[in-house]
């Protein structure tokens, strides 16, 4: 292997070694709230900044302004 293929490896694993363990476990039922910009699909292509967003069962639950 050359340093080239090797390259991807090195930033992977310093990557996961900034990554420190969550102190909640994620549970798929239960759900997960992500904080961000949300781009809507409608026709006037609304944008939500700061936005939350639940997901739950591989599924959007809801989605707040704030």
């Amino acid at each position: 292997m050359t340093y080239k293929n090797l390259f991807p490896l090195f930033c992977w694993l310093i990557a996961i070694s900034f990554c420190g363990s969550a102190d909640a476990q994620w549970k798929p039922d239960t759900g997960l709230i992500i904080k961000g910009k949300v781009v809507t699909m409608n026709d006037a292509g609304d944008v939500l900044p700061n936005a939350r967003v639940w997901l739950a069962n591989g599924k959007i639950m809801a989605i707040a302004k704030a």
